[in-house]
């Protein structure tokens, strides 16, 4: 490793994320500043990892891996709720799903997942996400 670029020593590696759970890997990510981050060489960087036992992540391939891993747990709840729905009221039910793939809000997907068992019609369920929520 070049002797003025050094993570293992240099002040510049302040941050280090939590293991993160992504998919069936756990991740242990050091986060560099940014001016830190270009001078780093390929090299460099396979050293580091070799050194540490760890994958150096950039911040865009970190920023990458998060909306990869909301998009799936979006399309997971979608995947739940078209079930739900059609076990719940049949084709009925399944009409409200091009509302409900408008929704980006994972926590009301959610909600609607979860409120599918409970709610007595479609017209019924519609209110979940119609009803302006308290934050």
């Amino acid at each position: 490793m070049s002797a003025d670029v050094n993570p293992s020593t240099s002040r510049c590696a302040t941050e280090v994320s939590a293991v993160r759970q992504l998919g069936h890997r756990q991740v242990l990510a050091i986060v560099l500043p940014v001016p830190f981050a270009r001078k780093l060489k390929r090299q460099d960087i396979h050293d580091f990892e070799q050194e540490k036992g760890m994958s150096y992540i950039t911040t865009a391939e970190r920023v990458g891996l998060e909306k990869g891993s909301a998009k799936g747990r979006e399309e997971g709840l979608l995947a739940g709720i078209e079930v739900a729905l059609r076990i719940k009221f049949g084709q009925t039910g399944l009409a409200l799903l091009s509302e409900i793939r408008q929704i980006d809000d994972v926590g009301l997907l959610r909600t609607v997942l979860d409120s599918v068992p409970h709610a007595n019609s479609p017209t019924a369920l519609r209110q979940v996400w119609r009803t302006p929520r308290s934050m």
